[in-house]
């Protein structure tokens, strides 16, 4: 059977209507007088326990370790001091990132100069035949 054919054979499938919900709604197609079997009473909250809490996020959760003592150090530094020495000794390794990451954290970003600040961009392009 070809697409075309399968195609026209298809029926979407009908399901019965249910007059008496039909019947109760408004003119917009909202329920009048709310859901009809389990709608809220009047008075009562839709969200009695309120929102749920939020899980903590791994940023969060850093936040709150970071400062902690490593339970593995004997001198009792906690994990931030660790994070630093660390990283400390893979730029003293000669280590690309940790040495940007390094004087990035030292003296600062450099910032990019921007087109504006130098002028108009001149290209030149020579051939060697």
């Amino acid at each position: 059977m070809d697409t075309m054919t399968a195609l026209k054979a298809f029926q979407p499938m009908r399901l019965p209507i249910d007059k008496e919900l039909v019947s109760k709604r408004d003119r917009h197609g909202r329920f009048a007088g709310g859901p009809p079997s389990h709608g809220f009473q009047p008075g009562q909250s839709g969200n009695p326990k309120g929102r749920p809490p939020l899980q903590k996020s791994l940023t969060s959760l850093l936040r709150l370790e970071i400062d902690t003592p490593c339970p593995d150090d004997r001198e009792g530094r906690t994990w931030r001091e660790l994070l630093v020495l660390s990283l400390m000794r893979l730029a003293m390794k000669g280590h690309p990132t940790a040495l940007k990451e390094v004087w990035d954290r030292i003296d600062g970003k450099v910032p990019l100069p921007t087109n504006e600040e130098q002028g108009p961009l001149e290209i030149v392009v020579t051939y060697d035949r």
